[in-house]
């Protein structure tokens, strides 16, 4: 009798700690990121719990073998780029580049590093391109109002931010030959981007107005604007399951991607009044 007693709540124990097992996998499962369905081009997301992975050390693309480690200081007011060991801190070289560089953008491929010169208040814009394996420049390519530039998430376009026109110019990635362009009139001061963990949208700053745009990638349009409620000059960081704006003056804010509408774009309206402090990524 007794051991009847001991096999029946050894069953009970049994069946209770089988159903909290159960219970904890079934939780860490609907816990653990779903895989991200991309846009077509797009590499895949190896871990949608961490977009940046794959830039960890030991898991950099063969592109990037051989190329030397340097920084690359573009130098409005005299319109070169010098070339830094971070090794030693010490200058190693300078060049001459287009009038009034503003950024170093690497290609979507990896094998050119773009310097982007606007030119500003003028109508003579480049693109220089960089070597990284020998870090000299090459001839610059002449384009309109290149204050910044990315590439879209496939890689089949590179994206020239015409800030003074307000204007984005999707370009071939390796010719910068004209593919199309989008006006975003709304967007004054047009500058800085993010792309959603899919590749489906950006976001990009309005710095002169306080503002942001949403551009749809894959139809190549403008979703809408939110208007900042502190203000301040935006820039996006950390694509994914949220982003974080940093104002200029300011410090860090969330806002998740997953927003609703406003000012006919899709935006989340619900976010802290200022900036909510968290450290820089």
């Amino acid at each position: 009798m007794l051991l009847d007693r001991k096999l029946y709540l050894f069953g009970v124990l049994l069946a209770v700690f089988s159903q909290a097992s159960a219970a904890v996998a079934q939780e860490g499962a609907e816990r653990r990121p779903r895989a991200v369905e991309t846009v077509p081009g797009m590499p895949p997301v190896v871990d949608p719990g961490n977009l940046y992975r794959e830039t960890a050390v030991g898991r950099f693309s063969r592109a990037v073998a051989g190329a030397l480690s340097r920084v690359y200081v573009p130098n409005r007011l005299s319109d070169s780029v010098s070339v830094i060991d971070p090794s030693t801190l010490k200058k190693v070289d300078q060049f001459s580049v287009g009038i009034h560089p503003q950024h170093v953008v690497p290609s979507w491929d990896l094998k050119t590093l773009w310097v982007t010169n606007n030119a500003e208040e003028r109508s003579d814009g480049s693109l220089t391109p960089i070597d990284p394996k020998t870090g000299k420049p090459g001839q610059p390519i002449p384009v309109d109002d290149p204050y910044n530039m990315y590439f879209s998430p496939n890689g089949r376009s590179a994206v020239v931010v015409a800030e003074a026109l307000k204007r984005l110019d999707f370009r071939d990635p390796h010719k910068m030959t004209l593919q199309s362009s989008l006006a975003v009139p709304g967007c004054a001061g047009i500058n800085h981007a993010d792309f959603s963990i899919d590749g489906r949208f950006g976001i990009f700053t309005c710095e002169f107005q306080g503002s942001l745009a949403k551009i749809d990638f894959v139809d190549r349009k403008v979703l809408g604007y939110l208007k900042l409620s502190s203000g301040g000059m935006p820039h996006p960081h950390l694509p994914g399951r949220q982003y974080l704006l940093r104002g200029r003056y300011e410090g860090w804010r969330r806002v998740p991607d997953r927003p609703r509408s406003i000012h006919g774009g899709r935006f989340h309206q619900d976010w802290n009044r200022g900036a909510r402090p968290l450290p820089e990524p």
